[in-house]
Order: C-alpha cells, then sequence, then structure tokens
C-alpha cells in the first residue's frame, strides 16, 4: 500500500488531547527522551577529550578565527565572511570560542550535536505519529555514531537540524503559499551553510515524497494530470532551485579544487562492511552491542507496528538513501567518507513512519526498555573514553614541554589497534589552541599543502602559507624519507606518539629528544630558532 502525498491524508488520526492518557503518554515520552539524551551529554562532559579526530582541526579553526577577529590576527592565516558549506558552524564555534573559551565552546559544540539528534526525531515523529514519540529514543541511540565520534561535528549537527526541517516541512508540503515555500527554501539554504550532505539529505526526501504521490490511490484511477501538477511538485521545484541556486554560490571558487576529480569507489565486500560504519568507532566489540541493541530497536519497531507497515515518504526516502550508499563513491582527493554519510538518515527514518490511525494500547514497558538502550550504549561508550582519556593526558603532559608561539610536527607512530577512531589523530593542533603555535595541516592532508587547490567550500578560511607535511600516515604505513631540509627550515619541535622503533631511529637521527615519557617523546628540530 502506498502513501498519499496531500496534507488532509497523511494528518493522523490520533488523539489530539495533551490532557488524561494522551497527555499523559507524551509527556513520558519526552521525557524519557530528554533522560537519555542527559545521560549521552554526561558522558561526553565527563570524558576529559570527547569527541575525537576532525574536531580538533575544527576547533584549531575557530580559535584562529576568533583571534583574527578579535585578537591579534595569527601569521600567514586570512579569514573571509563568506558564504561556504562551513560558515554556520564556524560561526557559531567563533561565538562560543569569544565567549566561553575553547575548551567550554567544545563541550557546547557536542552536547548541542548529541541533543539535536532525539530532539530532531521527536518533533518529527510528533507530526508524523504522534503516539510513537518513544521512538525518537533511536536518536539518542544513535548519538554516539562514528560520525561524531570521528569529530565530524558539522555533519553531525547537520543531520539533526534536518530534521527539525522536516518536522517543519511535513505538515506544510502541500500548502499552496509563496511564503510558505520561500522561508522553506531559506531554511534549505541555512542547511548548505552547516554541511554540503544535509540540504541533499532534504531534497532526497521532498522528492521521494512528491514521487509517491504519483502512485494510484486505492483501487479507484485517479487523474494522472491532478497528480502531476499539485502544489507540492511547486514546493519541490522552488526549494530545489534555491538550493541549486546556493549549492553554486557556495561551490564557485576561482582555481578551486573540483569537487568530482579523481573518486574513488569501494569493492562490493567492503560495502557490505560498512553498512555498519555509524555504529563503528572503537572496536568490534563496541560496534557489535551498539548495531545489536538498533537491530533489536528495528525489529521491536516492525512487529509492533507490523499491521500499520507501508511504504510512506520516510521508509522509502530510507530505502532510497541505502540505494545512494551502494552507488556513491567513496570519496575524492577533496573529501572523504561520501557514500557513508548517507547511512544515518537511512537508519533512523524508518522509525518516523507516518500513521493514519490511533495506535495500542500503550507500551510503558517499550519506553523502558528503550530508554535502558540507550544508558547501556552511553555506559559501553564511556568504557571506551576511559582508554583514549588515558592516552591523551600522556599527549596532554607532552605538549606542556612545547615552548609557545613555536612551529610543531605531529607524527603518529602508534601500532595500537585503532579500527576507525585514533584518539593520537589531529590531537596536536591543541598547541594552537592553548600554545598559540603552528601545526601542520588544517585541512586534514586536504588542501594543506602549497600549491594544493583551495578548496571552495572552506574558502572562508585560508591560510597562506603551508608548513611542510609528511605524507599521510608516515610513521605507521608509509615510511619514505622525510624532506630535512624542509622540517628544518619550517619548525621548531616534533613530537611523536607512538613507540615504533624504526621512526625513533629516523628522528633521533635529525632531532635531539627533549622529552620522552610512555608512548610519547618530543624532539628539538636542529637549526630550530
Amino acid at each position: 500500500m502506498t502513501e498519499h502525498s496531500t496534507a488532509e491524508a497523511e494528518r493522523p488520526a490520533v488523539p489530539n488531547a495533551m490532557t488524561g492518557s494522551a497527555g499523559a503518554r507524551h509527556r513520558a515520552a519526552g521525557t524519557a527522551v530528554a533522560l537519555a539524551t542527559v545521560v549521552n551529554i554526561a558522558v561526553a562532559v565527563l570524558a576529559h577529550h570527547f569527541p575525537y579526530g576532525d574536531v580538533m582541526n575544527h576547533l584549531a579553526r575557530y580559535v584562529l578565527m576568533e583571534r583574527f577577529w578579535f585578537g591579534a590576527p595569527p601569521p600567514g592565516i586570512v579569514v573571509h565572511l563568506t558564504p561556504t558549506a562551513y560558515i554556520g558552524v564556524d560561526l557559531v564555534g567563533v561565538a562560543l570560542v569569544h565567549l566561553f573559551g575553547p575548551h567550554a565552546a567544545l563541550r557546547i559544540l557536542t552536547a548541542i550535536a548529541l541533543a539535536l539528534l532525539p530532539a530532531g526525531m521527536y518533533a518529527l515523529i510528533s507530526v508524523t505519529a504522534p503516539p510513537r514519540r518513544e521512538w525518537a529514543l533511536v536518536g539518542a541511540l544513535l548519538g554516539f555514531n562514528w560520525f561524531l565520534i570521528q569529530g565530524m561535528i558539522n555533519y553531525a549537527i547537520g543531520v539533526g537540524i534536518v530534521l527539525f526541517w522536516f518536522a517543519w516541512w511535513w505538515p506544510r508540503r502541500a500548502v499552496p503559499s509563496w511564503p510558505v515555500r520561500i522561508l522553506l527554501s531559506i531554511a534549505a539554504v541555512g542547511l548548505l551553510l552547516i554541511h554540503l550532505t544535509t540540504p541533499l539529505i532534504a531534497l532526497v526526501v521532498i522528492w521521494v515524497d512528491y514521487a509517491l504521490g504519483l502512485l494510484p490511490q486505492g483501487e479507484l484511477p485517479t487523474n494522472l494530470r491532478h497528480r502531476l501538477f499539485r502544489s507540492e511538485l511547486v514546493t519541490c521545484v522552488t526549494i530545489t532551485a534555491v538550493v541549486g541556486v546556493a549549492w553554486g554560490v557556495v561551490l564557485t571558487s576561482p582555481g578551486g579544487a573540483n569537487l568530482v576529480e579523481s573518486f574513488e569507489f569501494r569493492g562490493a565486500s567492503m560495502k557490505l562492511l560498512e553498512l555498519g560504519a555509524p555504529f563503528f568507532s572503537f572496536s568490534l566489540l563496541q560496534a557489535g552491542i551498539m548495531a545489536a541493541l538498533y537491530g533489536i530497536c528495528l525489529m521491536a519497531f516492525l512487529y509492533i507496528n507490523r499491521a500499520r507497515l507501508r511504504l510512506d515518504t520516510f521508509t522509502a526516502s530510507a530505502i532510497v538513501f541505502l540505494v545512494l550508499f551502494l552507488v556513491f563513491p567513496q570519496g575524492s582527493k577533496v573529501g572523504g567518507a561520501m557514500d557513508i554519510r548517507w547511512l544515518l538518515p537511512a537508519w533512523l527514518l524508518p522509525f518516523c513512519m507516518t500513521a493514519r490511525e490511533p495506535s495500542d494500547a500503550p507500551r510503558p514497558w517499550l519506553r523502558q526498555a528503550l530508554l535502558a538502550a540507550c544508558v547501556l550504549n552511553a555506559l559501553v561508550i564511556w568504557h571506551y573514553t576511559r582508554s583514549a582519556d588515558r592516552l591523551l593526558a600522556d599527549f596532554d603532559v607532552a605538549l606542556e614541554h612545547v615552548p609557545p608561539d613555536t612551529r610543531l610536527l605531529a607524527i603518529i607512530s602508534d601500532h595500537q589497534p585503532h579500527p576507525r577512531v585514533d584518539p593520537y589523530a589531529q590531537y596536536a593542533f591543541w598547541h594552537i589552541i592553548r600554545n598559540r603555535g603552528q601545526v601542520a595541516g588544517l585541512w586534514s592532508y586536504t588542501g594543506a599543502r602549497d600549491g594544493d587547490a583551495l578548496l571552495s567550500y572552506f574558502r572562508h578560511f585560508v591560510v597562506l602559507h603551508h608548513l611542510y607535511l609528511p605524507a599521510a600516515r608516515w610513521g605507521t604505513a608509509d615510511f619514505s624519507p622525510l624532506d630535512w631540509q624542509r622540517v628544518n627550515h619550517d619548525y621548531d619541535y616534533i613530537i611523536q606518539a607512538g613507540t615504533d622503533e624504526r621512526v625513533d631511529a629516523i628522528l633521533s637521527a635529525h632531532a635531539t629528544p627533549s622529552f620522552r615519557d610512555g608512548a610519547m617523546t618530543v624532539y628539538k628540530v636542529s637549526g630550530s630558532r
């Protein structure tokens, strides 16, 4: 059975009263979602170092932008107030750094990302199937997804906000009002200023909704012309056109990097494995627990709603997102993980399936079970953050032995198993944040060398002169000769995270160890200032 796409047909036939049993169930679901969100935020805030990876790069950028506008401009950095796909979160990050400092800014942004996913699902389910609000707890369960833990803060925030966009769009999509269409389009452009993927997620869903409306409803034939040319088409075309123009503006950069250059594709076996990418951050055990909890939630949802299952806008969109994951490239020269960005909405949207009829009697046990699953998953993540905290505490001690206002080369030579999230990765950017130093690779090895094309979606933040940067994964998988003439010219200190003897021998032959403790070593570069 397919879904009729008019607003009248999609209006859930459920009680609207906020008193009595319906109101109590609503409040109980909201309380459960709030509790799960608070538990997640507590884990993130109580961990001394969270999240990891890319977030250090982002935080360093916020700090440098804040200094450029409010303090002493950092050497070799230029900031332009121009529309790009990162400028939205960057401006929020700069404001938070200016008001509260970098440590608090990081925790606030992390808390926002953790809160937006369950809150966005709750808002969406409230307009698609109000009696099922407790399923927004799945958003809390997936709050600790790999994208957030790896530090992809823009994407994590963007997916949460696009859920709110859906909640606003859903009851208005068939309203023949130009002010509504323009506001929806402007909000979709706002998604573009957070992350390139988020407006694409919105466009997929609105066109799937329109396409489902083209299917005949019931047994009686309907007029094809009437199905084709209805107000939803005007809304979809308007939003798409406005977002398309904005995309052109955001991605226009004379001499910039080509977004579609050198696509790389995964093999079939890797595609199958990467279906679980949002769950897999620290270990196979952690991924298995999180995936199992999600799988139990999905099976429970399908069983409880087995009499009401149908192909509606959100279940069909989830299928489309899975198809996009299968056909999309893994990445290109200007970005990675392009295909797996479709998976998070694919795993979330089935729980937002619309309801036209009243649901069965309330199930308090279901709400309690979903909340328990969220708490269990949070405890598992907490266990792994403890291990990462110990590693990064040693890194902090080593950074204390690097003088302020110096140039630092970070080398990771750690062979401990970090399947997807390496706590050491990009952590050296704290030398910029705390010590006003310089560290290479502000764009994660993409656009981070002299001569690299300027990435158009980062062009609000320009590094004029790049420090020498070794090959990616030098010290673990790559041991090609370093350009020591450039190292001696560009750096004052080297910090080594890991105990690879080969790397230690190479560095010790050209630089002088000045601090060594466990897996951390600091070297003074020969001829440094």
